[in-house]
């Protein structure tokens, strides 16, 4: 994350406004564990963000972490992230074929089209071109909202 990107976070913790400029899947995560979403604790964790990179000292620390544990990490973070998302699914009528029909089509294509597009992808002659759809196409979430927007 950018230095800008972290100014505009703090911007918007400060004015209050209902849509931040940048989301990630581990912030979700954390506010689902944590069940704490008040504007003061995204103020003061942005000022911790910035204050930590603008010290070099404290991304050498992580930077020195070996890339095992962030593996273990990893795995721990996305099986959270993934049992999260099951557990919106709590709020929905399942008894509708509607909405079977909208989960299991963003599951199946979630998981298909950026396959398809992490081993064959698509070549034409404008490369350009070929980045933006293999870019977008080839993120699982992405291609999930994409479906689920549509319907």
């Amino acid at each position: 994350m950018s230095f800008c990107q972290r100014i505009g976070i703090l911007l918007n913790g400060l004015y209050g406004t209902l849509t931040g400029s940048t989301i990630s899947v581990e912030s979700v995560v954390l506010l689902q564990l944590a069940r704490v979403g008040s504007r003061r604790v995204v103020q003061i964790s942005t000022g911790f963000m910035i204050f930590f990179s603008i010290l070099g000292k404290f991304g050498a620390v992580f930077a020195s972490i070996p890339f095992p544990i962030y593996a273990a990490l990893y795995c721990v973070l996305f099986s959270v992230v993934g049992s999260v998302g099951l557990l919106f699914l709590q709020f929905t009528n399942m008894n509708s074929m509607r909405n079977l029909f909208m989960t299991g089509l963003s599951l199946f294509f979630g998981i298909s089209i950026p396959h398809f597009f992490g081993n064959i992808g698509v070549h034409v002659n404008a490369g350009w071109f070929n980045a933006f759809l293999n870019t977008i196409f080839s993120s699982p979430p992405t291609v999930g909202l994409i479906l689920t927007t549509h319907w």
